[in-house]
């Protein structure tokens, strides 16, 4: 195993949550990650090191971004990234990757994305005008504004070094780690990170950046959930016997319990979507059963999600019948 590196944990009442949003915070003794920031949508960053390289997980949503990361590593007396590789092709895990001189890994489906954006313009206009045909939402547009307050905001979408086909393996020294594609609603190019000691696959870390979020690119712009493509993602997760989940818009690290807490909240509240429609009382009644309790704006937002999404699939499925 690679050496324990003392990364400062600042947990005193007096270390501000800017302080902690610019340290790396250990997982493991071979996995760390940068905090997300809420106010511009920065994601979690993964870093995962062995004893003979490093793999950053995303790029960061912009050079800033990147840079607070390069100097957390530097505080931790960790090493740059050997490879970068990133969980989507999402805006604010990609617009970094530039500053990083590392080889990019991505999935074959994210390297296409990649391809697709790279001649993109983000000005102010630019924005707005993919906002109203649909290929770009507000919240997006709000937040690269935040990040990136110039109009006048130049963005390098760095392209693949090396492309791959659904998985790969890396042995960075003492730790593996298997990136795999799994999709799911939130974008379809979802891969995730699999981190381990080599002589232990079980108790790992799995990085999953988004795909456990909902999906925002629907014809609605806001979020929707489908029971169906969840337990086909879950189905995918399930193969990863990890200890540690990192979602990238989290606060935090959730071990498995907790993260089997939170997928069964959803699978729960998506099953009973399905079962009683769009009747929303039988729903909000039936989970009232459930949990003992009224539903909260958590569980009522969560049941809006899902009942979106079964209407956005009951029309696709009316759409290609009157196809047929």
């Amino acid at each position: 195993m690679p050496n324990p590196v003392q990364c400062p944990m600042p947990t005193s009442p007096s270390s501000s949550l800017a302080e902690q949003q610019r340290t790396l915070q250990p997982v493991t003794d071979y996995a760390y990650y940068l905090p997300a920031v809420v106010t511009t949508d920065r994601p979690i960053l993964g870093v995962v090191h062995g004893t003979r390289y490093t793999l950053l997980i995303d790029g960061g949503n912009s050079l800033a971004h990147a840079r607070v990361l390069q100097d957390a590593l530097a505080a931790a007396h960790l090493p740059a990234p050997d490879f970068v590789t990133l969980s989507h092709s999402h805006w604010d895990h990609i617009f970094g990757a530039a500053a990083w001189e590392a080889p990019l890994l991505a999935e074959a489906r994210i390297a296409a994305n990649l391809q697709a954006q790279h001649a993109l313009e983000w000005h102010d206009e630019a924005l707005e005008a993919r906002v109203k045909d649909g290929t770009e939402i507000p919240f997006c547009r709000d937040m690269i504004r935040a990040e990136l307050p110039d109009n006048h905001r130049r963005v390098t979408i760095r392209t693949a070094d090396v492309r791959f086909e659904d998985k790969l393996m890396l042995d960075l020294g003492e730790v593996s780690c298997e990136l795999v594609h799994v999709g799911g609603e939130h974008a379809a190019d979802s891969t995730v990170v699999y981190a381990y000691p080599t002589d232990n696959r079980s108790g790992g870390v799995l990085f999953l950046g988004d795909c456990t979020y909902h999906n925002l690119y629907n014809r609605q712009a806001e979020g929707s959930y489908d029971i169906q493509a969840l337990q086909r993602l879950l189905t995918h997760l399930a193969a990863f016997p990890a200890s540690h989940y990192l979602a990238s818009h989290h606060d935090a690290p959730q071990d498995s319990a907790a993260f089997r807490r939170e997928m069964e909240f959803l699978s729960t509240i998506g099953r009973t979507v399905e079962a009683y429609g769009f009747d929303g009382d039988a729903v909000l009644e039936m989970l009232s059963r459930r949990y003992g309790m009224r539903p909260d704006d958590e569980v009522r937002s969560t049941v809006h999600a899902f009942q979106l999404g079964l209407r956005l699939r009951k029309d696709t499925e009316r759409q290609v019948q009157r196809n047929d």
